[in-house]
């Protein structure tokens, strides 16, 4: 029959639990060393032992902690754990240390945590070395020493302490403690990922994709990255996502992208990398998205249960039969007589073009291109439509500006998207000085569209985002909101080209209206659809 302990003999144990740590720490600073005595029974010692062969096991991967593993138990263990410390027994002398690090069945005391790691470190205990490393290298109840801290990474290392192999490939990377050695960082994560410790298996995946220390192998990023997410680790399953996402050392694949972010979520709470998880599942249809919530669901459950797994294939939502092989874009007309500015790349497959104009739908043709500047001038079969301003001069940087468009409309929708931002550099990628850097947030299909200005006039025609694949392979992170649009100048040769149809424009406003020109550029702004 289990017996439990009522409150206030708990209230006794751990009073008599601060007592006994209190005095023991006096009384233990005579002897550098202890021993285990004979006052620590066999049982004891047994049944301490099989918990530190447990603790091993449940922390291994380093997705855990010795204090998630000692918190349950701390309640009606610290009397045996402290009995043992204070008979000389390294085992009972560590977990007093986490009991008094974290606060679990008592109160937070840096310092005798450290007196009691120190204890057991000194008696070759491999864990408490570890967790005397760490007390040196956060500098908790000790000095901080960063080089102290690697002397006993190093001690508990070769014992194969994971944590501190671990650790030490840290300190190594950072150069903290020690000199910087890339090839001793890969040495020790190497040795702790082969021990299954899914921290220096992401970090091992960090240093493939990039190349710090290896040869660059994106392939065998993933690979690590996919030890260590199917552990639980959240950070691995994120990257994972951003190599599918981009294709880098996988088959590009926007579906098990979602999967693995829907995942990382999941495992690190709800705002975990939101960015990421936004912007692919735009790029997914209805049945895409719900197939990738399905699998993703499927593996948190039974990863919960304690089932290991891995995500060994992409699943795969059928395309719709009546999907209609097209790209698309945006673009604004210029002129009454239906003269359309868009981007070169939005028409450069030379298909069928049809313009979408709020209910109407125009055919239209190529006038002229320059692919060196990125914009198209297209004709519309029609009359009587209404124009866009075109601006006589740049903005200046920190100007407002916004853009209506039609980012991705067989997944969010064919209705138009307005976004506003401002001017953040006059100048584009490695200082284009035909292109502006804006933060209006963009997507694919917003190309072509026209970048406006306060007074409604066009300033620009949006482009392109960032390289998001080239930024990721370079410094390992993927640009946020950094955008582009050619300058409407770069466009005007296209105009001139056609006899009269400068002096047809509209003049442009030289004052803030007193009604928004949203609804003007909306008007006059359309869909793009060139069918292969």
């Amino acid at each position: 029959m289990h017996v439990g302990i009522s409150q206030h003999a708990h209230r006794r144990l751990i009073a008599a639990f601060l007592v006994a740590l209190a005095s023991t720490a006096e009384t233990s600073r005579a002897a550098d060393k202890q021993s285990p005595v004979e006052s620590v029974s066999s049982d004891v010692k047994r049944a301490i032992a099989s918990e530190m062969r447990e603790l091993q096991s449940f922390t291994r991967s380093g997705v855990k902690s010795s204090a998630d593993f000692v918190r349950p138990l701390a309640q009606t263990r610290t009397r045996a754990w402290l009995d043992a410390a204070n008979g000389g027994l390294a085992d009972g002398q560590f977990l007093c240390g986490v009991c008094l690090r974290d606060g679990l069945g008592t109160r937070i005391n840096a310092t005798e945590a450290a007196q009691w790691f120190r204890k057991a470190a000194e008696q070759g205990h491999a864990r408490a070395q570890e967790a005397l490393g760490s007390v040196f290298y956060y500098g908790n109840g000790v000095e901080k020493s960063p080089a102290e801290a690697v002397r006993w990474y190093q001690k508990a290392a070769k014992q194969e302490a994971v944590a501190a192999q671990f650790n030490l490939g840290v300190c190594y990377r950072t150069g903290e403690g020690v000199e910087k050695n890339a090839d001793s960082s890969i040495y020790w994560f190497r040795e702790a990922a082969e021990q299954e410790h899914a921290g220096a298996q992401y970090n091992l995946g960090n240093a493939y994709r990039t190349g710090d220390g290896v040869e660059k192998n994106p392939a065998e990023a993933v690979r690590w990255y996919q030890k260590a997410a199917d552990q639980g680790l959240a950070e691995s399953h994120n990257n994972l996502g951003l190599c599918y996402e981009l294709g880098t050392g996988v088959v590009q694949n926007n579906v098990q992208a979602c999967v693995y972010y829907l995942i990382a979520n999941a495992l690190n709470g709800a705002d975990y990398e939101q960015n990421n998880l936004q912007i692919t599942r735009a790029r997914l249809s209805g049945a895409q998205y719900a197939e990738a919530q399905q699998v993703a669901t499927q593996w948190v459950e039974k990863f919960r249960a304690g089932e290991r797994q891995t995500l060994d294939a992409a699943p795969t939502a059928p395309t719709p039969a009546d999907t209609v092989k097209a790209t698309a874009g945006t673009g604004f007309v210029i002129s009454t007589d239906g003269y359309f500015l868009t981007c070169a790349h939005v028409v450069e497959s030379g298909g069928e073009i049809k313009v979408r104009i709020g209910d109407k739908t125009y055919s239209a043709k190529v006038v002229r291109a320059d692919r060196r500047n990125d914009t198209a001038l297209l004709k519309l079969e029609g009359e009587s439509f209404t124009p866009l301003a075109l601006a006589q001069s740049i903005p200046e940087m920190g100007d407002k500006v916004f853009t209506i468009g039609y980012p991705n409309p067989d997944i969010q929708g064919d209705a138009a998207k307005y976004t506003d931002g401002a001017v953040s550099a006059l100048s584009g990628f490695q200082d284009d000085v035909r292109t502006m850097q804006i933060t209006a947030p963009i997507q694919g299909g917003n190309s072509g569209g026209a970048l406006v200005d306060a007074a409604g006039n066009v300033v620009g025609l949006v482009v392109s985002q960032l390289n998001a694949i080239t930024v990721f392979e370079y410094n390992g992170s993927i640009p946020q909101n950094v955008n582009f649009a050619v300058k409407i100048n770069y466009a005007l040769p296209l105009i001139q080209a056609v006899p009269n149809l400068a002096r047809r424009l509209p003049p442009p406003a030289k004052h803030v209206p007193n009604v928004s020109p949203v609804k003007a550029v909306e008007a006059a702004t359309g869909l793009v659809i060139v069918q292969e």
